[in-house]
């Protein structure tokens, strides 16, 4: 029997969440994104999605690429909140569910027939149902291959389907976009136009070994990707109750010094989230983005799971100094601990008796912080001496939310 790998991704989703929030938008062209200075873009409505606004850039340049569009504050909680119900309605029919962003998703429907009907006619009642619950549309790729799941996706008009055959990915990919390859970045895309090859087909006629030499492991996947042949697996994933949080700086900073104390500033922010949720994280992930947009992340599971300030700040610290080694100026810094578990009561004698006496002097620090201010009580790093501390931290704005 061969494989059913169903793919779903949303149909202009930021946009859709914008104008379900503000019905006045619905005809609009809109970019979304951070309004506060200096901030970042992080999608646009799909009919203005030519005129090279990519996520990252500034809303001030994006205006300047689009005058007449809208300017939308980007309202995470909402868009998480669908994200999460799309995930949930999904997840009822199968278990073996894998986000692959807020507003997509692949569902290994193999062996569900039975249950729920075809998969071409279960993926168009998800479609119905997703559209009445949620209010945005979204498109569905079918096959028998995970890649080419999400070509077929691509291929499919807004709220459609696409349903690629086993055996016919090849004749189904030959004349696809280069650029629908999952695997494929927009440097890569660039590098093969550049030589005459355009489409999915072209790719698929040159050597495996010519693509593993020239691009590694990634070469070899985007050989087996364009012969439809990859054949990877679902990973299937649960709803992470995690936390982010980001600072974008007033102005772009060199000083690792400086950086580091708002790492610290973060931290405490974070771990005091966690703790009103009773949550411990498993998982911290640093994110860098450079003034000339480049963005670079690193992560690391942790070995005990924690909410604590200073346990968590040595390991954002330490991922910040692997991931920091380009000497160029830093826009905004960002720190995500997912995987996050309920605290459970430890044992009063050993290590834990110290850890124990660390959470009762954190929830001070937290009632404290709450009577007073977020900032009160702080680590010792974060609180760097320099002549541009405070006019940074009147400019800079944090944003916290949850997953």
């Amino acid at each position: 029997m061969s494989s059913s790998i169903l793919h779903f991704d949303g149909d202009d989703f930021y946009a859709s969440v914008a104008r379900l929030e503000q019905p006045k938008l619905l005809k609009r062209p809109l970019i979304i994104g951070h309004l506060h200075s200096r901030g970042a873009t992080v999608a646009t409505s799909r009919d203005i999605r030519d005129l090279g606004i990519v996520p990252g850039v500034s809303m001030t340049r994006a205006k300047q690429l689009c005058p007449e569009a809208t300017l939308v504050q980007i309202n995470w909680p909402l868009v998480h909140k669908l994200s999460k119900t799309f995930v949930d309605l999904v997840s009822r029919f199968s278990p073996a569910v894998e986000p692959a962003g807020l507003d997509s998703l692949f569902v290994d429907y193999t062996g569900s027939e039975r249950l729920f009907g075809s998969a071409d006619s279960f993926a168009v009642k998800l479609q119905k149902e997703i559209k009445r619950q949620t209010g945005f549309s979204i498109s569905a790729g079918l096959a028998a291959d995970k890649a080419v799941s999400v070509v077929a996706c691509r291929a499919a008009k807004l709220g459609g389907l696409e349903s690629v055959k086993a055996g016919s990915e090849k004749s189904f990919l030959s004349t696809c976009p280069l650029s629908w390859l999952p695997s494929i970045t927009g440097n890569q895309v660039s590098f093969f136009s550049s030589l005459g090859v355009q489409t999915i087909g072209d790719i698929a006629r040159i050597p495996i070994e010519t693509l593993e030499y020239l691009f590694g492991k990634t070469g070899k996947i985007i050989a087996l990707q364009a012969r439809g042949s990859e054949r990877s697996r679902i990973r299937a994933s649960h709803s992470d109750t995690g936390l982010f949080s980001q600072i974008d700086f007033a102005e772009d900073l060199i000083s690792t010094e400086i950086i580091i104390s708002k790492l610290a500033s973060l931290s405490s922010d974070l771990c005091r989230k966690l703790r009103q949720q009773h949550k411990s994280a498993k998982r911290i992930h640093v994110a860098v983005r450079y003034s000339d947009q480049r963005l670079y992340s690193i992560c690391k599971s942790l070995i005990v799971p924690s909410n604590r300030d200073h346990e968590l700040f040595r390991t954002v610290k330490e991922l910040f100094l692997k991931l920091y080694q380009r000497r160029v100026r830093v826009r905004s810094i960002s720190i995500h601990a997912s995987s996050a578990i309920s605290i459970t009561g430890e044992l009063p004698f050993g290590e834990a008796e110290q850890r124990n006496k660390w959470n009762k002097a954190l929830l001070s620090v937290d009632r404290a912080c709450s009577k007073f201010s977020p900032n009160a009580i702080q680590l010792a790093e974060s609180l760097v001496s320099t002549k541009n501390q405070d006019f940074q931290k009147r400019k800079e704005t944090h944003h916290i939310y949850r997953n």
